[in-house]
């Protein structure tokens, strides 16, 4: 068994396994802590998920901050993200989500929530940064929740 002398990959290493739990571990000047919100870093700068997902909804794709269904639909992202199923089944994920998270909410209702922030969505902001985010021409096809959050699971997955 080799050992790893480098600090810096002994604290990526942890910070792939504790992805998991939903925590995150930062490394600086040789000393390693956990931070309870999931950061992650990009080229740029350290982020969290939510920032992350928060950006491309809310700012990219023009979806209202304050709609319940916008907040839904991100922590739905980020849920299956980390979760990293195969295959996506969105109703099932939807299902999973409010039960591991017990949010004690009809699932119709959160679903038509979800369905609401895509509707109403700034149409034109989707236009404008639709090629600019995913790398793909605009269609309105991908404006469903399943066709949302492949797509911004699939930039999650190349980002990070």
């Amino acid at each position: 068994m080799r050992y790893l002398h480098n600090s810096m990959q002994i604290a990526h290493i942890l910070c792939l396994l504790n992805s998991l739990h939903n925590q995150s571990i930062i490394y600086s000047k040789g000393v390693v802590s956990m931070k309870t919100e999931c950061d992650i870093c990009t080229k740029e700068k350290r982020i969290s998920y939510s920032e992350f997902v928060d950006d491309i909804l809310i700012d990219k794709l023009g979806m209202s901050i304050t709609n319940s269904g916008t907040k839904y639909l991100r922590e739905l992202i980020i849920y299956i993200y980390l979760k990293d199923p195969f295959e996506i089944f969105v109703d099932k994920e939807i299902k999973s989500f409010l039960k591991d998270n017990n949010i004690n909410k009809n699932f119709n209702t959160i679903k038509n929530k979800i369905k609401y922030a895509i509707d109403y969505a700034n149409i034109e902001k989707i236009k404008n940064n639709f090629y600019v985010v995913f790398k793909v021409e605009y269609n309105p096809y991908f404006l469903t929740t399943k066709h949302i959050v492949e797509i911004v699971i699939n930039l999650m997955n190349y980002n990070f």
